[in-house]
């Protein structure tokens, strides 16, 4: 009777270390993985949306919203630079594409364009904001939309690739 409660204490005491490892074991940073939830560090956000998933021809509106985040500095970012990359199957029709300026905390930046797909395929359209604090250090964020464009529909996401192909390059 004097080996029950050492049992009972050591299956509980084996139960929560077991616990404790894979716990550690999970949160421990794993090599090539990838986040689907977007996560920044720096006090720079963008957000990129389009008004829909355009087929060819369509002419559709594409807004970069970049924001500077006073819970992670009171600074302002000077002279960020920010932009939409279009990629080779998409042409501007109106607004702009790319800007330079301060931004304030709080006070967000909106960058609209009105865009055509001219080629039908798998395509990535890509905005981004960033600043350089010195010649080691910067702010910034990235954001992407993925499409697929063809003579009838445009539809989000690729089609028809296999995990193996090659995807449309962002720069």
């Amino acid at each position: 009777m004097n080996f029950r409660p050492y049992i009972v204490i050591t299956g509980v005491g084996i139960f929560l270390l077991g616990i404790l490892v894979v716990g550690l074991f999970n949160a421990w940073p794993k090599s090539g993985t990838q986040t689907t939830q977007k996560s920044t560090q720096t006090p720079i956000t963008v957000n990129l949306e389009i008004s829909k998933a355009p087929k060819l021809e369509e002419v559709v509106t594409v807004k970069l919203k970049i924001n500077l985040s006073a819970f992670k500095t009171v600074f302002k970012a000077e002279n960020t630079e920010a932009g939409i990359v279009l990629p080779d199957g998409a042409v501007k029709v109106d607004g702009g594409l790319d800007w330079k300026g301060d931004l304030i905390p709080e006070k967000p930046v909106e960058l609209v364009a009105k865009i055509k797909f001219i080629k039908e395929g798998n395509w990535g359209i890509k905005g981004h904001a960033k600043y350089i604090i010195d010649a080691k250090n910067s702010w910034g964020d990235a954001d992407y939309i993925y499409l697929n464009v063809s003579k009838h529909s445009g539809s989000f996401g690729f089609k028809g690739l296999k995990s193996t192909e090659e995807t449309v390059p962002l720069e």
